[in-house]
């Protein structure tokens, strides 16, 4: 066996992956061969300090300590909502629009939408039903815009806009008996679309005030 088989062969050997024949061979050239010996001892010492070393595993406390952190992140991604506030805030809202109605009742809104509407070209020829709507819009836009500001800073970064979504959605329930009392003269069209009107309008309200107060309006101090 020459030296350039040997050397090819030890890696084996020492893994004890060599054929009897080769095991046999290898080991009658190292015993003549002073090179091949010290490199097979070489060898053999490196492979004994790998079957040796070992790994340390992590600290227990640390693998925890990341565990629960990224338990608590995703706690604390998820957006939770909090039913009771969205309903107080949305009996808020419903009462301050009640008492805006009150001042300025939504024929007198919807004489002033026509008047100042109908002033400019782009809107020469729209339908009373509209006019309607757009003042209905301002009874549940204004009222949860400012509820939802207050609402918003004080409940913080807690998932805002799903909380004003949730109060726009029960504002409009609650609002509705209100508006079909108070609107029983009206022609149904009318009262539909009064309805629709505060109802999207409570929507981008609520939740725009609630975004807007968790995370750009604050109170001077």
């Amino acid at each position: 066996m020459q030296c350039q088989d040997a050397q090819s062969l030890m890696t084996a050997y020492i893994a004890d992956e060599v054929t009897s024949v080769e095991r046999r061979d290898l080991e009658a050239h190292v015993v003549g061969c002073a090179c091949c010996h010290e490199e097979l001892a070489g060898f053999r010492q490196a492979w004994d300090c790998l079957v040796r070393w070992s790994v340390p595993g992590p600290d227990v406390r640390i693998e925890q300590e990341l565990l629960a952190r990224v338990e608590g992140e995703r706690v604390t991604a998820r957006p939770r909502i909090r039913p009771f506030a969205a309903g107080t805030a949305a009996l808020a809202g419903a009462l301050l629009s009640i008492v805006a109605s009150s001042f300025l009742p939504y024929e007198r809104a919807f004489e002033l939408c026509r008047q100042a509407l109908r002033k400019f070209d782009l809107f020469p020829g729209l339908p009373d039903s509209t006019l309607f709507f757009i003042a209905g819009a301002l009874y549940g836009l204004i009222p949860l815009l400012l509820i939802g500001l207050v609402s918003g800073h004080l409940m913080g970064g807690r998932a805002p806009r799903f909380q004003g979504t949730v109060t726009g959605l029960a504002f409009a329930i609650l609002i509705t008996p209100y508006v079909l009392i108070v609107c029983s003269a009206l022609p149904g069209t009318f009262t539909a679309a009064i309805l629709a009107g505060i109802g999207l309008g409570a929507l981008p309200g609520a939740t725009g005030g609630f975004w807007f107060g968790a995370h750009a309006w604050r109170p001077a101090r």
